[in-house]
């Protein structure tokens, strides 16, 4: 390209050696610029004081330019330049072009830029994929060739795309056409110089070399104007927006026109005929090419301008339609709305009505395929708007608003806004499923199966597509949520993209590698090395450790039937047999219609595992599943933490037997009690046994009941437990044990139970309570002072059988143990509603007539009140449990063999702790350790006895001989100076109601025993059992001495401390060290001045009526250094002068003082009628 001027009056310009106009620029630009100039790339290039201004093709485009002569250099050029670049590879061309000599340059091949190099292979590239060209791909592909063919050739043959060279190599004739264009063109344009290429707006047809001088020295080669009816029209493509996003545009074609019809229309730079554009069509040409912008429809008003002249010249065609052009219409109005998918989603949509397909340029036009017609829309939307409103993505429940702003503030009210629909957000965690199956992998000759796995993951019943799912090699900051509609309502479904990218690298580290696959709804994996086969213990290492650690982390795992491991359902099958005393238990699992045993599987598998046994025995919350072989290849799930119960009894009871099974105590079927709600696990036979262990699971701990109304006692928590345990016993037909020590209320919490069972009318039978004799008084007080409302008979003394027939009319019925037998023939005609044993070790022996009496009487429940459940030996347990549920233990030489003799002879603790654990749901037994804080610091408990026999008719007759001999010395002396007489008669009723061996009489020597000695002898072993350490005073000292030849008949050591104790501190000291657990201590030797903290029970074996002195005894225990409850017993005899001293006590306290201090004092003034009181029958 030569350079030429276009003024000569220049200004002084810097000469090239005076400037280095290289290092104005960038080294690439610089070395692009030169193959630029070198190819023929600058088209022009012209001076002007001190102004280039010039044009440069680079590939199919052509830049204006204009570079200043000045340093630094300065220029404009119409290409895309980095940010803050101020120069270019096309002006550097036009500077070099500029300063090149005025001799043609060495002939140089042209060569391809790197960029070239890149367009021909992206063309290349496309053609592989289309086996087509476009049309700027074609045209494109001409420009590079005419520029460097032999570098085009030489690319296009080392990527294999010869076939490419007829496309860019032009035929002859339209070399000619190309050379009539520039001769028209030049006609047609008298203004402008004579050119070499013909510039179409921004798309260039270009020659690559001047036109031969030859041809234009003889103007008869030139191509002349064709006589055919061919004529240039434009192909209207409105676009698309899918799969490619395609823009309108408009595209030159050559047809022959007939009658309106476009016939073997062809594209206008692919015409091969010698085809010459009018003057007019070159014009239109020129507008078309300026009107496109890449390859689209400017959004301009000429554009608007250029279509309604193609359409008034009929030259407008609909792409592919071409029996007529378009036509221009009326104009039609148009609406805009959203519509609603599935999923909840809206869709900007915009119609023309008639309908048509709108076209949005700088006015928004309508094309109607159908009628070929076209025109404009009447709309109050502007293009913009419009442009905005239909190209927004779907809008989501949850984008509604953010939406209705953005169009408000883009369009006012002229564009309709999405309605917001109600909506439900979750934020779920996924659930993986994973299916694993077995495929075979070849490696060489070799075939075996490998484990495949399909994972899908879960939101509830919605599965995630898979090109939904995270790319762990990418960076992804948010998920798309799931949508659904349920009953009218969207829900939305938000993911956890943490928690997804989790489970797919919780795959990968269990060495599960991705694999391909055809299907968009699975991921596949394939486990273990590649190249490598997977050997069996990793096949059942994946079964048994793995996939149930899936599970345990909230995987859905399934086996594909192709796994080579066969896992049996789960579906557990328990055997029972019911025999007396015992039952067999036997668990099975079906394997193709047979039933397998399961316990040896599973004896064996604890032998294997001891570690695993102790920690899942003793963790509860653990849960193991375990895979039990049952055949070759085959195993069965078992989820032991749902066997506790059998697992224990495998340790404790299975021994070798040649029937199946495992046979136990019934009393065992407690521990059975999480079977019943094993999910997979059904029952067979062993109904009895099942509801046993039902109901013994029940006794656990339970809510404090609601304290009937009539009740006349607060109750501590621990007794309102106790209560709710004994009602919880009647609703589970249940008998069992209250054995809590004495003192903490037995008694009264048996009371209450009874009244709640009256109030709720379920007390319509009486209740049969036997007791000692020496315990009736007490029953009977303090029933009447707690349950007022309960009706009592006490069948007692040798009136007794005047009130049997009352038997049926009250609501307590109380009797002995001594009268049990007498009496049995009438009590077993009646039917109770419980029968009730107080202190029930009375049974121990089962053989005697009381036990076997109790087995003949009828009733709907049954329980025993004991301190001392066991004083001896397990058999008397045996015998409560005989009495309470018959049958629940085997026979007694049973359980002496499998139970009283490891324990007794052998001390086995396994075996005791095994029938502890068996006995407990039946058995509630609180100490006073245990209740010590609901305790208060003193408990005072009057126990009232009755005179019995002997001691009774000893008492009786010297009543009422004082009687007689006070009423006569009193009428001889009077009242005041008979007090010797008073108050020796006094003594004498009180020694005999402590012990009638304290009077100096034969008769009442005669006599052996006594009602207090006898409570005495039936209660403190029972203290001492518990642990107790016992306090005894009296005033009496002989009395003592008969108390520690009781003690000792019992086998009790004990320490004494009277007037004649030689060494007082050796007997405090072997009491408080705990030697000995009893201290018998006379009243004034020991009834002040002692410290004696190591005892917490105090009983006052005769009445103190002065309080003052009775606290002052009661304080050698409870005082300062007591850390323990301390219980108070005040032995009183029923009906006797202790009886009634006791209810003057509370005003006439200085006589009741007097007369136990052998003074009745000055002043104190005692009458005939309140002696004569004291000794009435």
């Amino acid at each position: 390209m030569s350079r030429s001027s276009g003024s000569t009056n220049l200004p002084e310009l810097p000469l090239p050696t005076e400037v280095d106009w290289e290092a104005q620029f960038e080294a690439a630009d610089w070395q692009t610029a030169r193959q630029l100039m070198h190819s023929g790339g600058v088209m022009a290039c012209t001076e002007t004081s001190g102004l280039l201004d010039g044009k440069v093709r680079d590939g199919v485009q052509v830049f204006r330019v204009k570079v200043w002569l000045d340093a630094p250099v300065e220029g404009v050029c119409g290409c895309r330049r980095a940010r803050g670049k101020t120069t270019c590879s096309h002006m550097a061309a036009v500077l070099q072009c500029w300063l090149a000599p005025e001799a043609d340059p060495a002939p140089v091949i042209p060569q391809l830029s790197f960029l070239d190099q890149q367009q021909l292979h992206r063309i290349g590239q496309d053609y592989l994929a289309l086996h087509t060209l476009n049309e700027a791909s074609e045209l494109k592909l001409q420009a590079l060739y005419r520029r460097a063919p032999a570098a085009v050739e030489a690319q296009l043959q080392r990527e294999g795309l010869t076939e490419l060279l007829n496309l860019a190599q032009p035929h002859q004739d339209v070399e000619e056409m190309e050379e009539a264009q520039v001769q028209v063109a030049a006609e047609s344009l008298p203004s402008q110089p004579v050119q070499e290429v013909l510039e179409v707006g921004s798309l260039t047809l270009s020659l690559p070399r001047p036109v031969p001088a030859a041809k234009a020295q003889h103007p008869s080669q030139r191509p002349v104007r064709a006589t055919r009816q061919e004529q240039l029209i434009f192909g209207l493509d409105l676009g698309r927006a899918r799969p490619h996003n395609i823009h309108p545009r408009l595209i030159p074609l050559v047809a022959d026109v007939q009658q309106g019809s476009a016939y073997r229309p062809r594209p206008y730079a692919d015409a091969r005929g010698a085809f010459v554009p009018s003057a007019r069509e070159v014009l239109l040409l020129e507008r078309v090419m300026d009107a496109r912008a890449h390859q689209r429809l400017r959004h301009t008003e000429t554009t608007d301008q250029l279509l309604h002249e193609l359409l008034s010249e009929r030259r407008l065609y609909v792409n592919e339609q071409w029996q007529r052009p378009l036509q221009l219409a009326e104009e039609r109005t148009s609406e805009a709305h959203w519509e609603a998918d599935p999923q909840g989603n809206q869709h900007p949509v915009f119609q023309v009505v008639p309908s048509a397909r709108a076209l949005v340029l700088h006015s928004i036009w309508y094309v109607d395929l159908l009628n070929l017609q076209m025109g404009a829309v009447k709309t109050i939307v502007q293009p913009h708007q419009l442009t905005y409103f239909m190209t927004l993505p779907p809008v989501t429940p949850d984008q509604v608003a953010a939406t209705r702003l953005a169009l408000r503030n883009l369009a006012g009210n002229h564009l309709p806004f999405p309605e917001e629909v109600p909506f439900e957000e979750i934020h779920a965690k996924p659930v993986p499923h994973l299916l694993v199956s077995a495929q075979d992998w070849v490696i060489g000759s070799l075939r075996a199966p490998v484990p495949y796995a399909s994972l899908t993951l879960h939101y509830g019943d919605e599965a995630v597509p898979i090109k939904m799912l995270p790319n762990l090699s990418k960076s992804v900051k948010a998920l798309p949520s799931l949508r659904s509609t349920e009953e009218g309502r969207l829900r939305v479904m938000h993911r956890d993209l943490a928690a997804e990218q989790g489970v797919l690298r919780r795959l990968q580290a269990l060495d599960f590698h991705p694999v391909k696959s055809n299907r968009d709804d699975t991921l596949h994996y394939r486990f273990g090395s590649k190249g490598q086969f997977v050997p069996e213990h990793m096949w059942l290492h994946l079964l048994k450790h793995l996939f149930p650690e899936l599970r345990s982390e909230g995987w859905q795992v399934k086996l594909d039937p192709s796994f080579p491991f066969k896992v049996v359902p789960s579906k557990l099958e328990a055997r029972v047999l019911d025999e007396e005393g015992w039952f067999t238990l036997d668990l099975g699992v079906e394997v193709n219609g047979e039933t397998v045993s399961l316990l040896p599987m599973l004896l064996a598998w604890m032998e294997s595992h001891p570690e695993e046994v102790k920690e899942l025995l003793d963790g509860e919350d653990a849960e193991r599943t375990e895979y039990l072989p049952i055949a070759p290849n085959t195993f069965v799930p078992v989820e032991l933490h749902r066997l506790r119960s059998i697992l224990r009894l495998l340790m404790e009871f299975y021994g070798p037997r040649e029937e199946p099974g495992l046979r136990l105590p019934r009393m065992a079927a407690g521990l059975l009690g999480d079977l019943e709600g094993h999910p997979e696990l059904t029952w067979q036979g062993g109904q009895e046994v099942l509801a046993l262990a039902r109901n013994l699971g029940q006794l656990g701990p339970t809510r404090r009941p609601r304290l009937p109304k009539a009740l006349k006692a607060e109750l501590r928590p621990y007794q309102r437990e106790g209560v709710g345990w004994l009602q919880l016993l009647r609703k589970t037909d249940c008998n069992g044990i209250l054995a809590d020590d004495m003192g903490l209320g037995k008694t009264l919490q048996t009371l209450t139970h009874l009244l709640i069972e009256k109030e709720g009318r379920r007390l319509k039978k009486p209740a049969l309570i036997v007791a000692p004799t020496s315990l009736m008084r007490n029953w009977i007080a303090e029933a009447e002072k707690f349950t007022p409302t309960l009706k009592t008979l006490l069948l007692h003394g040798p009136n007794r059988k005047r009130h049997f027939d009352e038997i049926t009319k009250a609501d307590v019925v109380f009797t002995t143990y001594a009268l049990l037998h007498r009496d049995l023939e009438v009590l077993k005609q009646h039917e109770y509603h419980t029968i009730i044993l107080d202190e029930a070790q009375y049974i121990k022996n089962h053989r005697n007539q009381t036990s076997q009496a109790l087995l003949e009487l009828q009733s709907d429940h049954r329980l025993c009140l004991t301190g001392t459940p066991m004083e001896n030996h397990l058999g008397e347990l045996w015998s409560l449990f005989r009495f309470l549920m018959p049958g629940l233990l085997p026979k007694e030489s049973e359980f002496r063999t499998l139970f009283r003799a490891p324990i007794e002879k052998e001390g086995d603790t396994v075996k005791q702790a095994r029938l502890s654990r068996m006995v407990k749901p039946l058995m509630l037994r609180r100490t006073k350790q245990q209740v010590a804080t609901e305790l208060p610091a003193k408990t005072e408990i009057t126990v009232k006895l009755d005179l019995e026999g002997a001691q009774r008719d000893v008492y009786e007759t010297i009543r009422v001989a004082m009687q007689d001999r006070l009423k006569k010395e009193i009428a001889d002396r009077g009242i005041a100076r008979s007090q010797i007489h008073v108050l020796d008669a006094l003594l004498k009723l009180r020694q005999v109601c402590c012990d009638p061996r304290l009077l100096n009489m034969e008769e009442a020597r005669r006599v052996k025993t006594s009602v207090k000695l006898q409570w005495l002898k039936d209660t403190v072993p029972g203290m001492l059992e518990e642990g107790r350490t016992i306090l005894i005073f009296s005033q009496f000292t002989t009395l003592l001495s008969l108390l520690g030849i009781a003690l000792k008949e019992l086998g009790i050591d004990h320490a004494l401390l009277t007037g004649q104790t030689g060494d007082r501190e050796h007997e405090i000291q072997r009491f408080q060290s705990g030697e000995v657990k009893v201290f018998l201590i006379s009243l004034k030797a020991g009834g002040v001045g002692l410290n004696l903290t190591a005892a917490d029970t105090v009983i006052h074996y005769d009445p103190w009526w002065n309080p003052a002195a009775e606290n002052q005894a009661t304080d050698r225990a409870y005082r300062i250094g007591q850390d323990k409850p301390v219980f108070v017993y005040k032995l009183v005899t029923a009906d006797t002068i202790e009886e009634k001293i006791l209810g003057m006590q509370r005003f006439k306290a200085a006589l009741a003082s007097g007369v136990l201090e052998g003074s009745l004092g000055e002043g104190l003034r005692i009458t005939e009628e309140e002696l004569a009181g004291l000794f009435a029958t």
